[in-house]
This record gives structure tokens, C-alpha cells and sequence, in this order.
């Protein structure tokens, strides 16, 4: 039983600090301004307030969504390990799978621009 409870603090605290850490990052009302600033505007929200609620708006449904999958990625292996009995889940911890799968995504991204960098210096020695 005590595992579930470190799930449940565990998920409340990913929730908690990731609304955080989009409130530190994200300010709507800047983002809304240099909007105005540079000229451009959401299609069908007008300039100022309102723009900057709507992003206010989406930020919180994205972190949200972000969050409760964040939060899951985390506890699925406690949960398991609770479930099953089995401690063979101790050394893959969420962790490991976000490292795991953001150096996958940032070698791919890399082998693309190689790939694109080479097609673009046949074009150039041609």
C-alpha cells in the first residue's frame, strides 16, 4: 500500500511542478504582446486580452496533457513492480526512458540534417 502512495504523491508532483515550470517559462500576456508588436494575431482572436487569455488557455490544457503523461510515463513502473511483485523494473525507470527517447529523437533530427546537408552540397558542387 505504500507504494500506490508514493505513486499518487509521485503523479501530484510531476502535475504540480510541471504547471510551475510553465508558469516560469510561459507568460501569455508577453507572448501576446510581441504578437501585436510584430503585426501577427491568432486567426479569429482579437489582439490584446484576448490573445493572451486563449494562450493562457491552451498552455494550461497542453500542460495538462503533458503532465498526466509525464505523470504516467513515471509511475508505470512502480506500478507494475506493485502489481506483479516483480522488482525487475528497478533499473528502467521513466528517467531512463525520457533519456532513451530523447537522444532516439535528437540522433534521428541529427541524420536528417547530415542527409539534407549533403544533398544540398551536390546541388551547390554542380
Amino acid at each position: 500500500s505504500s507504494s500506490w502512495v508514493y505513486a499518487l504523491v509521485y503523479m501530484v508532483s510531476i502535475i504540480f511542478f510541471s504547471y510551475f515550470y510553465s508558469s516560469l517559462i510561459l507568460n501569455p500576456v508577453d507572448v501576446a504582446q510581441n504578437l501585436k508588436k510584430m503585426g501577427s494575431s491568432i486567426p479569429g482572436i482579437r489582439p490584446g486580452k484576448a490573445t493572451s487569455e486563449y494562450i493562457e488557455r491552451v498552455s494550461n490544457r497542453l500542460t495538462f496533457l503533458g503532465a498526466m503523461f509525464l505523470g504516467l510515463v513515471a509511475i508505470i513502473p512502480t506500478a507494475v513492480e506493485s502489481t506483479l511483485n516483480v522488482p525487475t523494473f528497478r533499473g528502467l525507470g521513466a528517467t531512463s526512458l525520457l533519456i532513451l527517447v530523447g537522444v532516439a529523437i535528437d540522433t534521428a533530427r541529427q541524420i536528417q540534417t547530415y542527409v539534407i546537408s549533403q544533398r544540398y552540397e551536390g546541388m551547390v558542387k554542380q
